[in-house]
Order: structure tokens, then C-alpha cells, then sequence
């Protein structure tokens, strides 16, 4: 694994940082794969850990309240939670 690779593309963090920026109660962000979810073995946010430490600071920074993630690409279902470092925990939904 290469703990540079990217996931998103700068359009889409440019966009992201956007929406995150709204004013809302809730946000639902849909991501291809599990964000939350560890050593799964499969393709998931863990496998980017530059990006998604990104997406954390980008939360953050934006104080993007109520952020909740859904996610594919597991043939199972899944409720995860993510205590990430400075920011609330957050929960993922397969």
C-alpha cells in the first residue's frame, strides 16, 4: 500500500469543502467504500490514510457538525464508529 494514494481528486475535496461549509443539522456523505471500518481486508478509507486523516481535518476545519457516512461495496451490512483524533466520532452505516 502506498500511504500517499489518494482517493479523491482536488475537484472533489474543492466541492466537499463546499458543502461543508452550508449550514445543516445533518449531513449524509456517501462514499463508494467503508470510511470507518478497520483492517477489513478490502478497499476502504483505511487504505488511504493521508486522505482520510484529510477528510477529518476538513470536518473540522469547516465545523461541519453531524456528519454521518453510508457506504458500499461490502456484501455484508455494518454500523461502524470511528473515534477520530480532535473531531466527534463518526459513524458509518453499510
Amino acid at each position: 500500500l502506498d500511504p500517499a494514494a489518494t482517493l479523491l481528486g482536488e475537484a472533489q475535496w474543492a466541492w466537499l469543502a463546499e458543502r461543508l461549509a452550508e449550514p445543516a443539522d445533518v449531513r449524509i456523505l456517501c462514499s463508494s467504500v467503508q470510511l470507518a471500518a478497520e483492517g477489513t481486508g478490502w478497499e476502504g478509507w483505511s487504505n488511504f490514510p493521508l486522505e482520510r486523516q484529510r477528510l477529518v481535518d476538513l470536518i473540522r476545519e469547516k465545523r461541519a457538525e453531524g456528519v454521518v457516512v453510508v457506504s458500499g461495496d461490502m456484501h455484508y451490512a455494518d454500523l461502524s464508529r470511528w473515534d477520530t483524533p480532535a473531531c466527534y466520532p463518526l459513524w458509518d452505516l453499510t
